[in-house]
């Protein structure tokens, strides 16, 4: 079992924070039959489906969804100009044709999932934590430890005000979706908790149809995965659990 706790404090800020998430074991299962073609279709719907939208280059920065996860960056201290986030990124790598293919086929998919429904979405190896709890709660730079993908400890500025997910002590997503190296899904990852967030209500239903169809892409692939679960301001706390097999395995 895995818990999902949010910090009571982040409602002042964020009062319409809700944070889901399920988790899936033989994950490396499903991700066995993901082809190259899988991907690409991926990416195509996802383009296809923000062309549908009316969704351009031009306009990226002026959707409802961007602003709203940009206004959530600046009330972790992080300026828009200098920091996109993983939405708004893959948005605009799609829409410029661009791949984001990664190393692990499972991030790939994700990423068009993200991408065509406007939500976050991030996949952690839960064998890697360190903690069998997950509290999303503000920064604490004292004591914090986060090592990015991609960058140093010391690239990443830790600020109270940002948001973290962690497992004790050890950040496992930085200002919402700044990953981290440590508990990053790898291609031999066969426990994962996979995670998406909305900071306002507006967000929700986007974000719980991605997690949805993660979960049911995984599913049909071959991986065991549990029932989804959101925590909020009225449920701070969820367990995301494993089923019986799973368990005795």
């Amino acid at each position: 079992m895995l818990t999902v706790s949010i910090d009571p404090q982040l409602f002042a800020r964020f009062p319409g924070l809700r944070v889901g998430g399920f988790v899936a074991a033989h994950l490396d299962r499903a991700v066995s039959t993901l082809t190259r073609t899988d991907l690409k279709n991926a990416l195509t719907r996802a383009a296809a489906e923000l062309a549908r939208g009316g969704v351009k280059i031009e306009n990226v920065a002026s959707l409802p969804a961007i602003q709203q996860w940009r206004q959530a960056f600046a009330a972790c201290g992080l300026r828009p100009s200098s920091y996109a986030g993983s939405v708004e990124a893959l948005v605009r790598r799609i829409l410029e044709g661009g791949s984001i293919a990664t190393p692990v086929p499972i991030v790939t998919l994700y990423g068009a999932i993200s991408a065509r429904h406007l939500a976050p979405l991030a996949g952690y190896d839960v064998d890697a934590l360190p903690a069998s709890t997950v509290t999303i709660r503000s920064s604490r730079p004292n004591s914090d430890w986060f090592v990015p993908v991609g960058a140093r400890p010391t690239d990443i500025r830790s600020h109270p005000s940002g948001v973290v997910f962690a497992a004790g002590s050890t950040v496992l997503c930085w200002s919402f979706n700044r990953n981290s190296r440590q508990t990053c899904l790898r291609p031999e990852t066969t426990r994962a908790v996979f995670f998406t967030e909305a900071v306002v209500p507006q967000q929700l239903n986007a974000a719980a149809e991605a997690l949805r169809d993660l979960r049911r892409m995984l599913a049909r692939r071959g991986a065991h995965v549990s029932t989804p679960a959101f925590a909020d301001k009225h449920t701070p706390n969820v367990a995301l659990r494993f089923t019986d097999e799973e368990r005795r395995n």
